[in-house]
């Protein structure tokens, strides 16, 4: 009878023992359970933090680059060639990266009773806050009743180029004024308000001081020799004047 309530005894204290094992491991189990989930927590919040930076500054970088494109239409009638020929001399010239996005439609508002345009009630209609843009046409262009082969404002977003036999030295000589340059009276410099004979694509270097770091592609070769400077003259053809 002894030895039964010994065997008894004993079995309970075995079952009592083993129900406590398993309430610990339970136990050690739900510790590193939360341990480990807080440990992966971290790590996921802190990937997640890091990709919120990643997008933070790739957004920043993406609007930094925007800022550098330029959207190029046609409109009204328009050369095709002078498309390509916008991308080439922005690509050759400047560090800005270019975008043809096709024809745009002309605003009624900028076309005058002869069919030309208005340019400065072009460049009003035209203007687009998130978008730098340029246009291209046939038509000409007017402005003060005085015909010219490019427009733009200085600091401006929006140019208009008119088909032109000089239409790369135009872009180039707007895309100054989009950089803050004025007219130069150096005839050689592509900034001046010159006659085809004596123009270059070339900014003196009074001009070329004043175009921001980096804007061009090679600064050394925009860049006219000091001696190459030329009187200012009345010589101007109407069409050329900007």
């Amino acid at each position: 009878m002894k030895t039964i309530l010994v065997l008894i005894a004993c079995a309970f204290c075995g079952f009592v023992i083993a129900n406590r094992r398993i309430d610990w491991s339970y136990t050690f189990q739900q510790v590193t359970s939360i341990a480990v989930s807080d440990e992966i927590g971290g790590e996921t919040q802190g990937k997640g933090e890091k990709r919120s930076g990643r997008k933070s500054r790739s957004h920043t970088e993406d609007a930094k680059a925007e800022q550098n494109v330029w959207s190029i239409y046609t409109m009204g009638e328009y050369d095709a060639a002078n498309v390509d020929a916008a991308q080439r001399t922005i690509h050759r010239v400047f560090t800005f990266g270019t975008r043809v996005k096709g024809h745009h439609r002309l605003p009624p508002v900028c076309v005058r009773a002869s069919n030309d345009l208005d340019g400065d009630q072009c460049l009003n209609e035209l203007r687009k806050d998130d978008e730098q843009c340029i246009f291209i046409t046939n038509q000409m262009i007017y402005t003060e009743e005085l015909s010219v082969r490019g427009l733009t404002k200085l600091n401006g977003n929006v140019i208009l180029l008119k088909n032109n036999p000089r239409f790369d030295k135009v872009l180039i000589h707007e895309m100054g004024h989009v950089l803050g340059l004025r007219h130069c009276e150096n005839l050689a410099c592509v900034m001046a308000i010159h006659n085809d004979a004596e123009g270059t694509e070339k900014f003196c270097e009074q001009c070329i001081r004043m175009v921001p770091e980096g804007a061009l592609r090679n600064r050394t070769a925009s860049t006219l020799p000091a001696s190459e400077v030329q009187a200012s003259s009345n010589d101007v053809e109407l069409d050329d004047l900007n």
